[in-house]
């Protein structure tokens, strides 16, 4: 799978939004914000007149006056900084890149709103991360050839599309995604067990 660095990156960063950009994660940020965003301001009460920049309102409650607004853009400030994580991206950005297509699989690959496979973190030498792009194709990131070519001969096997399917579902939180509903039983088994999809849940 080549990828020139633009792309790359931009790769990157879409496999992040993947493991933070879910409505729980949004929620999580949102309360975590609300609850600390005040204690925040009113420790900058005192120091206001050195930390202040010129643009900035002249009284520190004229900020918090704002209110919900400033919560809001601190909000998406801290989903952006989440999604554009400098040590999370080098780590994914050095991982060994490829596909794997399934010829003839049994089952078509689902996705859901929890698509990301990944093991409990990703700097252990084993780490690796599985990403349905197609019906029949997966993305893998792994730290070595080694263990891409450790993934290929375990996908070789036709049950793994349904083990793969099996994840997706048990995994997801609200929502499953296939083209028709030949897997709808299948799913209805297993949607809400919403099992943990990456160490960021």
């Amino acid at each position: 799978m080549d990828f020139d660095s633009d792309t790359r990156s931009a790769w990157c960063r879409f496999l992040m939004s993947l493991m933070h950009r879910t409505p729980e994660r949004i929620a999580q940020l949102r309360r975590m914000v609300e609850e600390r965003y005040p204690k925040h301001m009113e420790a900058a009460r005192a120091r206001w007149h050195e930390i202040k920049h010129p643009d900035d309102p002249r009284t520190i409650d004229e900020v918090l006056a704002v209110g919900i607004k400033d919560i809001e853009h601190v909000n998406i400030l801290l989903l952006q900084m989440a999604m554009d994580s400098k040590p999370v991206g080098d780590e994914l950005i050095t991982m060994v890149w490829g596909s794997i297509h399934f010829h003839n699989p049994g089952f078509r690959l689902l996705t859901s709103d929890r698509p990301t496979i990944m093991t409990n973190g990703i700097k252990h030498d084993y780490s690796h991360i599985v990403l349905p792009i197609c019906p029949d194709r997966v993305f893998v990131a792994a730290r070595s050839r080694q263990i891409v070519q450790k993934l290929k001969l375990v996908f070789d096997r036709p049950e793994t599309p349904a083990r793969l399917n099996d994840l997706i579902a048990r995994q997801a939180r609200r929502f499953v995604y296939d083209t028709t509903d030949v897997q709808l039983r299948f799913v209805e088994n297993r949607l809400g067990q919403r099992i943990r999809s990456s160490p960021f849940d």
